[in-house]
Protein backbone atom coordinates (compact mmCIF):
# COMPACT_ATOMS: atom_id res chain seq x y z
CA UNK A 1 0.00 0.00 0.00
CA UNK A 2 2.81 2.63 0.94
CA UNK A 3 4.33 1.77 -2.28
CA UNK A 4 0.87 2.27 -4.40
CA UNK A 5 0.95 5.42 -2.38
CA UNK A 6 4.69 6.93 -3.09
CA UNK A 7 3.95 5.84 -6.54
CA UNK A 8 1.08 7.92 -6.93
CA UNK A 9 2.36 11.04 -5.24
CA UNK A 10 5.58 11.21 -7.30
CA UNK A 11 2.85 10.63 -10.69
CA UNK A 12 1.04 13.78 -8.82
CA UNK A 13 4.30 15.95 -8.75
CA UNK A 14 5.49 14.87 -12.25
CA UNK A 15 1.97 16.03 -14.03
CA UNK A 16 2.54 19.55 -11.94
CA UNK A 17 6.06 19.72 -12.97
CA UNK A 18 4.87 19.04 -16.86
CA UNK A 19 2.08 21.48 -16.22
CA UNK A 20 5.13 24.21 -15.00
CA UNK A 21 5.21 25.49 -18.64
CA UNK A 22 7.07 28.49 -17.65
CA UNK A 23 8.45 29.80 -14.46
CA UNK A 24 10.86 30.89 -11.86
CA UNK A 25 13.65 28.90 -10.69
CA UNK A 26 15.71 31.26 -8.67
CA UNK A 27 15.51 35.07 -7.27
CA UNK A 28 17.72 37.73 -5.92
CA UNK A 29 17.42 41.29 -5.00
CA UNK A 30 21.09 43.31 -4.67
CA UNK A 31 21.34 46.21 -2.36
CA UNK A 32 24.58 47.85 -1.39
CA UNK A 33 24.97 49.00 2.06
CA UNK A 34 27.93 51.02 3.07
CA UNK A 35 30.09 49.58 0.20
CA UNK A 36 29.05 45.90 0.61
CA UNK A 37 26.76 44.30 -1.31
CA UNK A 38 25.11 41.12 -1.45
CA UNK A 39 22.53 39.23 -3.11
CA UNK A 40 19.91 37.90 -0.85
CA UNK A 41 17.26 34.99 -2.25
CA UNK A 42 13.51 35.10 -2.59
CA UNK A 43 11.47 32.17 -1.42
CA UNK A 44 12.56 29.62 -4.28
CA UNK A 45 15.59 27.60 -4.62
CA UNK A 46 17.92 29.84 -2.53
CA UNK A 47 21.06 28.58 -3.98
CA UNK A 48 23.24 28.31 -0.51
CA UNK A 49 22.74 32.19 -0.78
CA UNK A 50 20.94 34.48 2.16
CA UNK A 51 17.58 34.78 2.07
CA UNK A 52 16.13 38.17 2.08
CA UNK A 53 12.99 37.62 3.95
CA UNK A 54 13.72 38.37 7.71
CA UNK A 55 16.86 39.57 7.37
CA UNK A 56 18.55 42.84 8.27
CA UNK A 57 20.87 44.76 6.45
CA UNK A 58 22.22 46.41 9.91
CA UNK A 59 23.19 50.25 9.88
CA UNK A 60 23.42 52.29 6.59
CA UNK A 61 26.31 55.04 7.84
CA UNK A 62 26.34 56.37 4.44
CA UNK A 63 24.38 54.97 2.11
CA UNK A 64 22.19 51.96 1.32
CA UNK A 65 20.90 51.27 -2.20
CA UNK A 66 19.25 48.73 -4.25
CA UNK A 67 21.70 47.25 -7.19
CA UNK A 68 18.64 46.06 -8.58
CA UNK A 69 17.62 42.18 -8.76
CA UNK A 70 17.89 38.96 -10.58
CA UNK A 71 15.56 36.31 -11.64
CA UNK A 72 16.59 33.16 -13.18
CA UNK A 73 13.13 30.97 -15.21
CA UNK A 74 12.68 28.42 -17.04
CA UNK A 75 10.70 27.33 -20.18
CA UNK A 76 8.79 23.87 -21.79
CA UNK A 77 5.64 22.53 -23.24
CA UNK A 78 5.43 25.86 -25.53
CA UNK A 79 6.00 28.17 -22.63
CA UNK A 80 7.50 30.89 -22.72
CA UNK A 81 8.96 34.10 -20.76
CA UNK A 82 8.72 37.29 -22.13
CA UNK A 83 9.66 40.05 -18.98
CA UNK A 84 10.68 40.10 -15.56
CA UNK A 85 10.64 42.34 -13.12
CA UNK A 86 11.70 43.31 -8.92
CA UNK A 87 9.07 45.79 -7.01
CA UNK A 88 9.82 47.12 -3.92
CA UNK A 89 8.91 49.77 -1.45
CA UNK A 90 10.28 51.20 1.37
CA UNK A 91 8.29 52.45 4.88
CA UNK A 92 9.19 53.04 8.91
CA UNK A 93 9.04 49.78 10.73
CA UNK A 94 5.49 49.60 12.07
CA UNK A 95 4.10 51.79 9.45
CA UNK A 96 1.57 51.19 6.94
CA UNK A 97 3.54 51.02 3.74
CA UNK A 98 2.87 52.90 0.95
CA UNK A 99 2.83 51.68 -3.05
CA UNK A 100 5.32 49.65 -4.95
CA UNK A 101 7.95 50.79 -7.31
CA UNK A 102 8.69 48.66 -10.46
CA UNK A 103 12.64 47.78 -10.91
CA UNK A 104 12.13 46.21 -14.63
CA UNK A 105 14.81 43.30 -15.40
CA UNK A 106 16.35 42.74 -18.76
CA UNK A 107 16.84 39.91 -20.50
CA UNK A 108 20.59 38.87 -19.58
CA UNK A 109 21.53 35.52 -21.84
CA UNK A 110 20.80 31.91 -22.23
CA UNK A 111 21.66 29.62 -19.17
CA UNK A 112 23.28 26.01 -19.98
CA UNK A 113 22.22 25.48 -23.61
CA UNK A 114 18.78 24.04 -22.10
CA UNK A 115 16.08 26.69 -22.24
CA UNK A 116 16.84 28.96 -19.02
CA UNK A 117 17.22 32.54 -19.00
CA UNK A 118 19.20 34.46 -16.59
CA UNK A 119 17.36 38.29 -16.05
CA UNK A 120 19.15 41.39 -14.24
CA UNK A 121 19.69 44.66 -13.67
CA UNK A 122 22.53 44.93 -11.56
CA UNK A 123 22.90 48.70 -12.19
CA UNK A 124 19.76 50.27 -10.96
CA UNK A 125 21.10 52.14 -7.91
CA UNK A 126 18.37 53.07 -6.22
CA UNK A 127 19.01 55.31 -3.48
CA UNK A 128 16.90 53.83 -0.68
CA UNK A 129 17.09 56.26 2.13
CA UNK A 130 16.84 59.37 -0.31
CA UNK A 131 14.85 62.07 2.15
CA UNK A 132 14.62 59.24 5.31
CA UNK A 133 15.01 60.54 8.68
CA UNK A 134 17.40 58.51 10.90
CA UNK A 135 15.57 55.74 12.13
CA UNK A 136 14.36 52.07 11.87
CA UNK A 137 12.97 50.81 7.91
CA UNK A 138 11.35 47.86 6.23
CA UNK A 139 11.59 47.42 2.70
CA UNK A 140 9.46 44.96 1.30
CA UNK A 141 9.80 43.11 -1.75
CA UNK A 142 8.36 40.92 -4.75
CA UNK A 143 9.26 39.47 -8.33
CA UNK A 144 6.97 38.49 -11.07
CA UNK A 145 7.79 37.38 -15.07
CA UNK A 146 5.33 37.22 -17.39
CA UNK A 147 5.07 34.51 -19.81
CA UNK A 148 2.52 33.80 -22.70
CA UNK A 149 0.41 31.57 -20.42
CA UNK A 150 0.19 34.31 -17.77
CA UNK A 151 2.06 35.83 -14.88
CA UNK A 152 3.85 34.07 -12.36
CA UNK A 153 4.89 35.68 -9.15
CA UNK A 154 7.33 34.92 -6.33
CA UNK A 155 5.70 36.74 -3.34
CA UNK A 156 5.80 34.48 -0.51
CA UNK A 157 2.28 33.26 -0.85
CA UNK A 158 1.10 36.69 -1.29
CA UNK A 159 2.39 38.30 1.61
CA UNK A 160 5.77 39.52 -0.02
CA UNK A 161 9.27 39.33 1.62
CA UNK A 162 10.35 42.12 3.93
CA UNK A 163 13.63 42.81 5.38
CA UNK A 164 15.37 45.95 7.77
CA UNK A 165 17.41 48.26 7.93
CA UNK A 166 18.32 51.57 9.90
CA UNK A 167 19.44 54.52 8.86
CA UNK A 168 21.48 56.72 11.07
CA UNK A 169 21.55 60.59 11.39
CA UNK A 170 24.99 61.06 9.04
CA UNK A 171 23.37 58.47 5.99
CA UNK A 172 23.70 59.88 2.68
CA UNK A 173 25.10 62.77 1.60
CA UNK A 174 22.31 64.06 -0.69
CA UNK A 175 18.36 63.81 0.41
CA UNK A 176 16.15 64.28 -2.22
CA UNK A 177 12.59 64.94 -0.86
CA UNK A 178 10.63 65.29 -4.44
CA UNK A 179 11.34 64.95 -8.07
CA UNK A 180 8.63 65.83 -10.58
CA UNK A 181 8.22 66.24 -14.49
CA UNK A 182 5.33 66.80 -16.30
CA UNK A 183 4.86 68.65 -19.95
CA UNK A 184 4.78 71.45 -20.69
CA UNK A 185 4.57 73.59 -24.54
CA UNK A 186 5.92 70.23 -26.11
CA UNK A 187 9.07 70.40 -23.49
CA UNK A 188 9.44 68.07 -20.09
CA UNK A 189 9.65 70.06 -17.04
CA UNK A 190 11.30 68.43 -14.04
CA UNK A 191 12.22 70.03 -10.26
CA UNK A 192 13.58 68.76 -7.28
CA UNK A 193 14.40 69.32 -4.42
CA UNK A 194 16.86 68.18 -1.54
CA UNK A 195 17.19 68.71 2.45
CA UNK A 196 20.78 68.66 3.36
CA UNK A 197 23.55 68.38 1.10
CA UNK A 198 27.56 67.46 1.34
CA UNK A 199 29.58 66.82 -1.50
CA UNK A 200 26.82 66.99 -4.12
CA UNK A 201 28.93 67.86 -7.01
CA UNK A 202 25.81 67.33 -9.42
CA UNK A 203 22.84 66.00 -11.07
CA UNK A 204 22.49 64.35 -14.33
CA UNK A 205 19.67 64.35 -15.87
CA UNK A 206 18.84 60.96 -17.74
CA UNK A 207 15.93 60.26 -20.32
CA UNK A 208 14.46 56.92 -21.86
CA UNK A 209 12.14 55.21 -23.83
CA UNK A 210 11.69 51.98 -22.05
CA UNK A 211 12.33 52.82 -18.47
CA UNK A 212 15.44 50.50 -18.92
CA UNK A 213 17.82 52.36 -21.52
CA UNK A 214 18.84 56.02 -20.55
CA UNK A 215 21.15 58.59 -22.25
CA UNK A 216 22.45 61.71 -20.92
CA UNK A 217 20.52 64.73 -21.47
CA UNK A 218 21.85 67.46 -18.99
CA UNK A 219 23.63 68.60 -16.21
CA UNK A 220 22.61 70.71 -12.92
CA UNK A 221 25.09 71.75 -10.62
CA UNK A 222 24.73 70.71 -7.50
CA UNK A 223 25.28 72.92 -4.09
CA UNK A 224 27.98 71.15 -2.31
CA UNK A 225 27.12 71.61 1.10
CA UNK A 226 23.75 72.84 2.66
CA UNK A 227 21.60 72.26 5.62
CA UNK A 228 18.83 74.28 3.98
CA UNK A 229 15.90 72.89 1.33
CA UNK A 230 17.82 73.42 -2.27
CA UNK A 231 15.28 73.79 -5.19
CA UNK A 232 16.36 72.82 -8.61
CA UNK A 233 14.95 72.60 -12.36
CA UNK A 234 15.32 71.15 -15.49
CA UNK A 235 13.52 71.39 -19.18
CA UNK A 236 14.31 69.35 -21.80
CA UNK A 237 13.67 71.19 -24.92
CA UNK A 238 13.62 68.52 -27.60
CA UNK A 239 12.24 65.52 -25.75
CA UNK A 240 10.64 62.82 -27.49
CA UNK A 241 7.17 62.35 -28.40
CA UNK A 242 5.33 59.97 -26.58
CA UNK A 243 5.68 58.38 -23.28
CA UNK A 244 9.29 59.98 -22.15
CA UNK A 245 11.33 58.18 -18.80
CA UNK A 246 13.19 60.57 -16.81
CA UNK A 247 16.01 60.03 -14.00
CA UNK A 248 18.06 61.44 -12.01
CA UNK A 249 21.95 60.83 -11.48
CA UNK A 250 23.14 62.45 -8.02
CA UNK A 251 27.25 62.29 -7.85
CA UNK A 252 29.17 63.05 -5.18
CA UNK A 253 32.16 64.83 -5.02
CA UNK A 254 34.17 61.41 -4.60
CA UNK A 255 32.44 59.90 -7.41
CA UNK A 256 30.11 58.16 -5.87
CA UNK A 257 26.41 58.37 -7.41
CA UNK A 258 23.11 57.38 -6.86
CA UNK A 259 19.52 57.08 -9.17
CA UNK A 260 16.48 58.59 -8.23
CA UNK A 261 12.92 56.97 -8.64
CA UNK A 262 11.80 57.35 -12.16
CA UNK A 263 9.07 59.63 -13.82
CA UNK A 264 7.28 59.70 -16.96
CA UNK A 265 6.24 62.31 -19.16
CA UNK A 266 3.76 61.97 -22.29
CA UNK A 267 4.78 64.43 -25.02
CA UNK A 268 1.78 65.44 -26.97
CA UNK A 269 2.88 66.22 -31.46
CA UNK A 270 0.04 69.03 -30.49
CA UNK A 271 0.79 70.35 -27.78
CA UNK A 272 -1.74 70.50 -25.14
CA UNK A 273 -5.01 69.51 -25.47
CA UNK A 274 -7.22 72.57 -24.20
CA UNK A 275 -10.87 73.20 -24.18
CA UNK A 276 -12.17 76.37 -25.99
CA UNK A 277 -14.31 77.89 -23.48
CA UNK A 278 -15.52 76.15 -20.25
CA UNK A 279 -18.37 76.28 -18.94
CA UNK A 280 -20.07 75.56 -22.32
CA UNK A 281 -23.28 75.40 -23.36
CA UNK A 282 -24.01 75.05 -26.83
CA UNK A 283 -21.03 73.79 -28.71
CA UNK A 284 -17.56 71.50 -26.99
CA UNK A 285 -14.61 72.92 -28.92
CA UNK A 286 -11.34 71.38 -28.12
CA UNK A 287 -8.05 72.46 -29.79
CA UNK A 288 -4.75 70.10 -30.16
CA UNK A 289 -6.50 66.84 -30.95
CA UNK A 290 -4.29 63.71 -33.34
CA UNK A 291 -6.27 62.49 -36.33
CA UNK A 292 -6.86 58.67 -35.81
CA UNK A 293 -7.75 59.47 -32.46
CA UNK A 294 -11.38 58.80 -30.15
CA UNK A 295 -12.83 61.42 -28.07
CA UNK A 296 -15.51 59.77 -25.72
CA UNK A 297 -18.17 62.64 -23.60
CA UNK A 298 -18.72 60.61 -20.66
CA UNK A 299 -21.24 61.57 -17.60
CA UNK A 300 -19.61 60.78 -14.01
CA UNK A 301 -21.42 57.81 -14.09
CA UNK A 302 -18.83 56.50 -16.49
CA UNK A 303 -21.59 56.26 -19.29
CA UNK A 304 -20.38 57.37 -22.89
CA UNK A 305 -22.41 60.02 -23.52
CA UNK A 306 -20.84 60.76 -27.15
CA UNK A 307 -18.41 59.58 -29.02
CA UNK A 308 -16.44 60.13 -32.24
CA UNK A 309 -12.83 59.28 -34.30
CA UNK A 310 -10.69 62.98 -34.53
CA UNK A 311 -10.26 63.68 -38.76
CA UNK A 312 -8.23 66.87 -37.70
CA UNK A 313 -6.38 68.98 -34.87
CA UNK A 314 -9.95 70.29 -33.94
CA UNK A 315 -13.00 69.36 -32.77
CA UNK A 316 -16.51 70.84 -32.24
CA UNK A 317 -19.49 68.84 -30.82
CA UNK A 318 -23.01 69.93 -29.89
CA UNK A 319 -24.13 69.40 -26.62
CA UNK A 320 -27.12 71.08 -26.46
CA UNK A 321 -29.11 67.94 -25.83
CA UNK A 322 -26.68 67.03 -22.78
CA UNK A 323 -28.50 68.09 -19.26
CA UNK A 324 -26.53 70.72 -17.31
CA UNK A 325 -23.57 68.90 -15.17
CA UNK A 326 -20.00 67.86 -15.20
CA UNK A 327 -18.63 65.32 -17.60
CA UNK A 328 -15.22 64.11 -18.42
CA UNK A 329 -13.58 64.37 -22.09
CA UNK A 330 -11.69 61.36 -22.59
CA UNK A 331 -9.40 61.37 -25.61
CA UNK A 332 -7.45 58.32 -26.12
CA UNK A 333 -4.29 58.56 -28.56
CA UNK A 334 -2.00 56.23 -29.78
CA UNK A 335 0.82 57.99 -26.93
CA UNK A 336 -2.00 57.34 -24.38
CA UNK A 337 -5.16 58.51 -22.56
CA UNK A 338 -6.16 62.52 -21.64
CA UNK A 339 -9.04 63.27 -19.70
CA UNK A 340 -10.55 66.48 -19.16
CA UNK A 341 -13.20 68.03 -16.83
CA UNK A 342 -15.97 69.51 -18.83
CA UNK A 343 -19.01 71.91 -17.29
CA UNK A 344 -21.95 72.07 -19.58
CA UNK A 345 -23.92 74.94 -18.05
CA UNK A 346 -26.70 77.37 -19.59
Amino acid sequence: MKFIYSLLLCLITCIYAKAQQAEMFQTYAVINVDGNESYRAGGINAAGSNTFNNSTYGSANSFITLKGGQIKTYKNNGGDVTGARLYYRVYPAGSPAGTFTLVNLPFGSNLNGSGDQLWENTGANINLASGLPAGNYTIEVYWQITTNLGDRYDSNGGANFTATFTVTSTTLPVNLVSFNAKASNLMASLDWSTVGETGNAYFDVERSTDAQSFTWVGRVAGQGTATARQQYAFTDETPIAGATYYRLKQVDTDGKFSYSPIRVVIIRSNGELTILGNPVSNDLNVSGLIAGSTAELLDLNGQVRHQQTITADRMQTDVRSLPVGTYLLRVIEPTGTFTKRVLIAR
